[in-house]
């Protein structure tokens, strides 16, 4: 996070080849669990351990963190991809049903054990992220606004020095996948409107503007982008089936299956 911070001001080359080689390790290497979690009692395992020491909540808030640099810097849709996995099934998975305490480790299996007071490294880190969670749904892009998560929100994003544009989001996202925008521009303009179409998304994705389907292709994976001239109260409506799927487990998890739908692990 230090280089990654360092490169916002100073953008050269070689601070970012470290968190480049992390996220490959994570996402091909066997170094990520399938519910976003990382690491045995703190130290990174590519073995598909899910046991008790899985997931240390601060290296959790860190991986948030990286991910949703590498977002800003790279503009790649798995990075989105990565903080909605770990978002739902780790992070969220860190707080106790109240609400009321918190986990230093977020195993697959074996018994839910929470700190005892409300003040150590993974408890504090744990809220500083929740807190820092909104700033992660909306990004300025290419003269335009992407939508990277999916979640009931509403945003000004300054484009210009005399235009703005209102987003506002409604949905019940991860429960379905239907997600409506409202856009509200100060002004009509032209402006690419940008969605991270997940990559466990089916073929079946629909896309209307005013009720009209779009006639851009809508891949999996990837950013949909809409470049039109925007006017208040124009809207958009996103529609991913959740169809049930299994997910075959590797190495420690070999001759079993993850139940997922959507970015949810079930069991």
């Amino acid at each position: 996070m230090a280089q990654l911070d360092l490169y916002h001001l100073q953008p050269k080359p070689e601070l970012l080849p470290q968190s480049q080689r992390l996220v490959r390790f994570l996402a091909t290497g066997d170094g990520m669990c399938i519910t976003g979690a990382v690491g045995q009692l703190e130290v990174f395992t590519n073995d598909q351990d899910a046991r008790g020491g899985l997931g240390e909540t601060c290296a959790t808030v860190y991986q948030l963190r990286v991910f949703d640099n590498m977002l800003q810097i790279e503009g790649k849709p798995v990075y989105g991809d990565l903080l909605e996995r770990t978002i739902y099934n780790t992070l969220f998975a860190a707080q106790s049903h109240d609400g009321r305490q918190l986990r230093y480790y977020t195993p697959l299996e074996g018994k839910r054990e929470y700190f005892s007071t409300d003040t150590y490294c993974c408890p504090c880190n744990y809220r500083r992220a929740i807190s820092e969670l909104p700033a992660m749904i909306y990004y300025q892009s290419n003269s335009g606004v992407a939508v990277n998560l999916y979640t009931p929100s509403e945003a000004t994003i300054k484009l210009h020095d005399d235009i703005s544009v209102t987003v506002r989001q409604e949905t019940d996202y991860p429960t379905s996948g239907h997600v409506e925008f409202r856009i509200d521009p100060s002004n009509p303009i032209q402006i690419p409107f940008q969605m991270r179409i997940p990559r466990w998304c089916n073929k079946n994705v629909a896309v209307t503007v005013n009720g009209e389907p779009i006639s851009e292709p809508i891949v999996p994976g990837t950013f949909l982008t809409i470049d039109r001239l925007w006017k208040p109260g124009d809207q958009v409506k996103l529609d991913m089936p959740m169809s049930w799927r299994l997910v075959l487990g590797r190495k420690r998890q070999s001759g079993r299956a993850a139940v997922m739908r959507g970015p949810w692990f079930s069991v």
